[in-house]
């Protein structure tokens, strides 16, 4: 795989993952530009990592953001990121996305939260 990337749009920890592509040791590879707004994700290749950097610029304004996931290790630490993840007020897709799982995970999760009373309805 031989890519051409223009440094002054993509951050510079993108184009570092992009060379970890080119060696083989990243999957599930996303990568958005649009209207100003740049997103990329992608995930190591046994599944146990991800990444995800967002840039966002509008008149003089840029925003930039990168998340570093592990996957968790045990069901009481992914319900303590759902937790944390359902009181910004992400959505049952954003939070599978974001602890790497599925969104009927987040949703039998949540369901448990709220019986232990963690979660007010």
């Amino acid at each position: 795989m031989n890519m051409v990337v223009q440094s002054s749009k993509v951050p510079q920890e993108v184009i570092s993952t992009l060379k970890t592509i080119e060696s083989g040791n990243l999957g599930n590879i996303k990568m958005n530009y649009e209207n100003g707004n740049f997103e990329f994700s992608a995930e190591s290749i046994d599944g146990k990592e991800k990444v995800i950097i967002k840039k966002h610029s509008i008149a003089g304004v840029n925003e930039e953001s990168k998340i570093s996931l592990q996957k968790p290790k045990n069901i009481n630490e992914r319900r303590e990121r759902v937790l944390h993840f359902r009181e910004k007020g992400l959505s049952q897709a954003k939070i599978a996305e974001l602890t790497m799982t599925s969104q009927k995970t987040v949703s039998n999760d949540i369901r448990a939260l709220k019986e232990q009373g963690k979660i007010k309805e």
